[in-house]
């Protein structure tokens, strides 16, 4: 497999303290990988990173370029990015104009699986209707790399299944997904990526998935045994 997303080295402090330290990481063109962590583990950081959002040190490389993070790439960090005052089809409009070449037909298809209000302005929308419109908007482009920080956050369970076969059928597309869902990450990554104080504690396959249940992975994360 072609390796798509590659991390050297990467750390990230804040007035001393680490928040990141020393990630070195492999990634294949395809993989969906699950990034699984106690609240304030280091996750989102690691995405903000990847993404540039953050300084940080080390190295980070996406298709063998640095610095080049935010092309053909769709994420989802943290609450989604909207304008309030406008209405759900608005900010879609609004979004497609960054791109040369987008498929009308999957962008309507997406509003329709997620069922979505677009004449609504965006400030009458509930939890859940915001988190739909931040995952069209990250997938509007069909990225080859996708960053989705807790994506199931305010989802039915309906949608959320929407969401598994989407992601499943972006073929070729690199996504990292971090999220506390254990359960939702095992039925679609093809790796868990543990993270405890910033650092990488285990990589999970997925042949090893059955093993690894939940309790016990609480206990690794806990650093009860590594």
């Amino acid at each position: 497999m072609k390796e798509y997303l590659v991390l050297k080295n990467v750390s990230k402090s804040v007035n001393g303290n680490y928040i990141l330290k020393n990630i070195d990481l492999i990634i294949n063109k395809g993989e969906i990988i699950g990034i699984v962590g106690l609240n304030g583990s280091g996750k989102t950081t690691l995405l903000k990173c990847i993404l540039n959002f953050v300084k940080f040190e080390g190295k980070i490389y996406v298709n063998n370029k640095q610095n080049n993070f935010l092309v053909n790439t769709g994420f989802l960090i943290e609450n989604p990015n909207l304008y309030l005052n406008i209405s759900g089809k608005k900010n879609i409009s609004f979004w497609l104009n960054f791109f040369s070449d987008i498929d009308i037909n999957y962008v309507n298809e997406l509003c329709s699986l997620f069922n979505l209000n677009l004449s609504k302005k965006v400030k009458k929308y509930s939890l859940g209707m915001k988190q739909k419109l931040g995952l069209i908007l990250a997938l509007i482009n069909k990225p080859e790399l996708l960053l989705l920080d807790e994506p199931t956050n305010g989802l039915d369970i309906k949608n959320i299944i929407n969401l598994r076969n989407i992601l499943l059928n972006l073929n070729g597309t690199t996504i990292l997904i971090s999220s506390h869902d254990i359960n939702e990450l095992s039925k679609i990554c093809d790796r868990l990526i543990l993270i405890n104080n910033g650092e990488i504690v285990r990589i999970i396959k997925k042949c090893d998935f059955p093993i690894y249940r939940e309790k016990k992975l609480v206990e690794i994360l806990e650093c009860k045994y590594v």
